[in-house]
C-alpha cells in the first residue's frame, strides 16, 4: 500500500462561495472528517491530479499535511468531477488510524476464460464489480482476483 503526502491549506470560506474562491485560485476544495472532527481545506489542483495519476489505481493512504501540524493518515473516500470537462471540483478525505478495521470497497478482476464460454457458447455475466472488505488500512488488497476458468453453462 502506497503513501502519499499532501500539502493542504485550511479554508476559512466553507460552502459554495468558498470552494468557487478556492477553484478560481487552481484549488480544489476538500473535506477531511473523522475522528470526531470535520475539517474544511484546499489542496493544490496539479499537485493533487499528479500524485493521484502516479499511483495507478492503487487503494493510497494519504498523509494530509497542513501548516504547523501533524500529517494525518487518510482515505480519499470520494473524488469529484466535473461532468463535462473531467476536471476534480471536490475531494473527501477520511481521517483513519492505522491500528482500526475500516470497511473499504474493492474490485473484484475476473481471471481466465470460463469453459462455459469457451466450448459451449455460454455468456459470463459479471454482475458484482466490487465487494467491501473489512480489515486494517495498510492491508487493503489493491483487487481480489477470482478464477473462472472451471466454469460451466449454468454455474456461477
Amino acid at each position: 500500500m502506497k503513501t502519499i503526502t499532501i500539502e493542504a491549506k485550511p479554508r476559512e470560506r466553507t460552502g459554495k462561495g468558498g470552494a468557487r474562491t478556492a477553484r478560481r485560485v487552481g484549488d480544489i476544495p476538500a473535506v477531511l472528517y473523522g475522528q470526531g472532527e470535520t475539517i474544511h481545506l484546499s489542496v493544490n489542483r496539479r499537485d493533487f491530479a499528479r500524485k493521484l495519476y502516479d499511483a495507478h489505481g492503487e487503494n493510497v493512504i494519504w498523509d494530509v499535511t497542513m501548516p504547523g501540524e501533524e500529517p494525518r493518515k487518510s482515505l480519499a473516500r470520494e473524488i469529484q468531477q466535473h461532468p463535462i470537462s473531467r476536471t476534480m471540483i471536490h475531494v473527501d478525505f477520511q481521517h483513519i488510524v492505522l491500528s482500526e478495521k475500516i470497511q473499504v470497497p474493492v474490485t473484484v478482476r475476473l481471471v481466465g476464460e470460463p469453459e462455459g464460454v469457451r466450448n459451449f457458447g455460454g455468456i459470463l455475466e459479471h454482475s458484482g464489480r466490487e465487494v467491501m472488505v473489512s480489515c486494517l488500512p495498510i492491508d487493503i488488497p489493491a483487487a481480489i482476483d477470482v478464477d473462472v476458468s472451471e466454469l460451466m453453462v449454468g454455474d456461477s
